[in-house]
């Protein structure tokens, strides 16, 4: 049964209690409103990516080969696009997607560097091959996780080369004169290029040593925020000019380079249990109604040694939000309560920041229902 209604003023009250105990001493998120989604059994609980634009929140099931639409304002939820695997309007095995338009979507193949244009009728506009043999480039993603899903910039996208896996790859003065971060397609002429922007020696700073960028794009500027360090990235893509900026955090600051000490001699398990006992940030974002950027990050912890480490950059049992003026000065910050909301996963409309308190872990939590939870930033 599709319907949307507002949880019971009990639920915002318990869960404005729990934040307040998180509040800082300069602003922190306070939760203003919460809605309940009740979804059909062809909607996947969890997913690897999702998009909001004008009131819609487009969903990817990725086992089921569509994208539902939910819309906010009418209640209503729709089966928007099928897509197929093979066949004259096949796309392969698809890595995530990114809404244009409604009849314009962009699916990214796996394992090639292509990017497959198709309608709402599944059917392939054009595809857009961005390979170039002049630099080390990785087939792109369009994921939530980890904030490297395509952009949008006028009548081009701006996608993230994954070209070294941040967990396993460390770097050096002469990796980073190698690396370029992002690809620019012209979804007019098809053409691609590279853009002209570097990582910094800046970041080269005692165990902050591993690739990886969050973005965001705010009028005609990149703002990449790397992984493993406080240094965020202010790129013109008009000028091609570059402003770095020291980002400040009391819960995001503690880095280590652990997990790659002997990692040869580690099994999987051990490998990954260190990985997350260092601090990563893992999306960057821009509040347009309250004119405030956000990062989301991870502070770096022990993972229980009874859950599985399987899909835990989804299901991570907390994490952190700081909040930034438009001068990135820290003026708030926020801890999630813990196995609550999924990383990843958020979207910000005039409501303010949404977050899914579709945590696995929460007590009494039911993969029919997303429970959309609504913060305002307060000074």
């Amino acid at each position: 049964m599709k319907r949307l209604l507002l949880l019971f003023s009990t639920t915002i009250i318990y869960f404005s209690c729990q934040q307040n105990s998180e509040k800082s001493s300069f602003g922190t998120l306070v939760l203003s409103d919460s809605t309940t989604l009740y979804i059909n059994e062809e909607i996947a609980p969890v997913t690897h990516s999702m998009q909001y634009s004008d009131g819609f929140i487009y969903w990817w099931n990725q086992n089921r080969g569509s994208i539902t639409r939910l819309d906010l304002k009418d209640l209503s939820q729709i089966n928007f696009l099928n897509y197929d695997y093979e066949g004259p309007n096949g796309v392969g095995t698809a890595m995530g997607f990114h809404i244009f338009n409604e009849d314009s979507i962009l699916i990214p193949k796996a394992g090639n560097h292509l990017i497959y244009l198709i309608n709402m009728k599944g059917e392939i506009l054009n595809q857009y091959d961005y390979y170039t043999d002049s630099i080390d480039l990785s087939p792109a993603i369009s994921f939530s996780t980890f904030g490297v899903n395509f952009k949008s910039f006028g009548k081009k996208i701006i996608a993230l080369n994954q070209s070294y896996r941040p967990e396993f790859s460390s770097i050096s003065e002469a990796r980073l004169k190698e690396y370029y971060p992002f690809i620019e397609i012209d979804l007019q002429n098809s053409e691609s290029r590279i853009l002209p922007f570097q990582l910094s020696n800046s970041i080269l700073q005692e165990n902050q040593v591993q690739f990886g960028t969050a973005f965001w794009i705010r009028d005609k500027f990149i703002y990449a925020k790397h992984y493993d360090s406080r240094i965020l990235y202010e790129f013109n893509l008009e000028n091609y000019s570059t402003k770095e900026y020291v980002l400040e955090s009391n819960l995001l600051k503690n880095y280590t380079n652990d997990h790659l000490a002997g990692a040869s001699m580690m099994d999987l398990d051990t490998f990954q249990r260190k990985y997350y006992q260092s601090a990563k940030t893992f999306a960057f974002a821009y509040d347009s109604h309250q004119g405030i950027y956000y990062e989301f990050g991870w502070p770096g912890d022990e993972i229980p040694s009874d859950k599985p480490l399987t899909n835990i950059a989804r299901y991570l049992p907390y994490y952190v939000i700081n909040i930034y003026n438009d001068e990135f000065k820290l003026i708030g910050e926020y801890k999630t309560p813990r196995n609550t909301y999924l990383p990843h996963l958020f979207f910000i409309d005039e409501n303010g920041l949404n977050l899914f308190a579709n945590h696995p872990d929460r007590p009494n939590a039911q993969e029919d229902v997303f429970e959309i939870h609504s913060f305002k930033y307060i000074d």
